[in-house]
């Protein structure tokens, strides 16, 4: 049977709101932990030579977390000759993922080779609980979050040693979220994304390794903050998907703020203005890079377009040399081709195949 401490670490769950592309998960917490080992007192008999020499005591903590990772501690340096030893430092702000079990072992080691890597084993205690007759090498403790001294009795020691949990709060890694566009149209099917990194509160050089709930908020202008999600569950980066809907129903336009809030009291934000745009009619270039082979199917074009329309579209080229788009009169490449679509965003699909429905040569053409 093993002694157990249980570690006072919370695992939260999250449900997703509206309008967020998030999903839902328990959570865990990240902790920073350190163990000082208080005291050995060796009951074991070891280098046996006529009789029992004391034995050269070393201890090995690792922290074992849920998902079966194991987080190792340095060993303790050795102590020769002794049957008692006091306050060896072991475990020192380690970094662990949600509640662990600290694991601890003790090793007789060989006395002649305390310089070499790692130190010869002569032979490993028994950790098993006193009066046991099994032969266990490990003993495994759940501690408590606070600093408590757990005494432990083995068969062939009794060791005395302390935890000290800190747990380590997430914050963003920066107050600003990044955004995709800084205004849109909801009306034209369109949304911006919102994304940020959750880092660890003591170094934020580090992604934050456990998940955490957090709620997100957007206000109005002139208006109180509106829950769009609540107790998401988010890990390292996210991303925010607003599709510029509040309750289902279209927001007005305006400059709202939204606001990323976590637990810990971490808050980050980015203002985004919905707009209307009654007549437009704007083709991006393509996203793909130059130059495009015309087998690999169509070229798309990215486009936002109100209010719906009939749309033609048409290939020249190819130019002798420099831009097809600024070399003035050319042939036509592709035949146009017309289409009517509806108010929104969308791609345009040209395909790049000539009158006789042949793909078209390597050249530099205008669409």
């Amino acid at each position: 049977m093993k002694v157990l401490h249980r570690l006072a670490l919370f695992r939260w769950i999250a449900v997703v709101g509206i309008g967020m592309a998030l999903t839902s998960v328990a959570d865990a917490q990240t902790s920073r932990i350190s163990v000082m080992i208080n005291s050995v007192s060796n009951k074991g008999c070891f280098d046996q030579f006529l009789f029992c020499r004391k034995p050269d005591m070393v201890v090995s903590v690792t922290l074992r977390q849920l998902d079966g990772v194991r987080v190792r501690c340095p060993d303790t340096a050795p102590v020769v000759d002794r049957d008692n030893i006091s306050t060896l430092a072991s475990c020192s702000s380690r970094l662990v993922d949600g509640p662990v079990d600290v694991v601890i072992a003790i090793s007789d080691v060989d006395q002649s080779h305390l310089t070499d890597t790692p130190i010869p084993i002569n032979k490993q205690f028994n950790m098993a609980p006193a009066g046991s007759n099994r032969n266990e090498t490990e003993a495994a403790f759940q501690p408590f979050q606070t600093v408590v001294p757990v005494l432990y009795r083995g068969v062939d020691a009794d060791i005395l040693f302390t935890v000290t949990t800190t747990p380590v709060p997430p914050v963003f890694k920066s107050p600003t979220l990044s955004l995709s566009r800084p205004s849109f149209d909801p009306g034209l099917g369109e949304r911006v994304l919102f994304s940020n990194r959750l880092v660890l509160a003591d170094d934020t050089s580090t992604d934050y390794p456990s998940t955490t709930p957090m709620n997100v908020v957007v206000i109005p202008p002139g208006g109180a903050p509106l829950n769009l999600v609540t107790g998401a569950t988010i890990n390292k980066f996210f991303n925010l998907d607003w599709d510029g809907k509040i309750n289902g129903q279209r927001a007005p336009n305006g400059i709202y703020t939204i606001q990323t809030r976590l637990n810990s009291g971490g808050v980050s934000s980015a203002q985004v203005q919905v707009t209307s745009v009654p007549t437009v009619f704007e083709v991006s270039p393509p996203t793909v890079a130059a130059p495009w082979n015309p087998r690999a199917g169509p070229l798309s074009f990215p486009y936002r377009l109100s209010p719906q329309a009939a749309v033609t579209t048409r290939v020249e080229g190819p130019a002798a040399a420099g831009s097809a788009c600024t070399a003035g009169a050319l042939p036509i490449a592709v035949p146009p081709h017309a289409m009517n679509l509806n108010a929104g965003s969308g791609v345009l699909d040209v395909e790049l195949k000539g009158m006789n429905g042949i793909f078209l040569p390597s050249g530099n053409y205008c669409a």
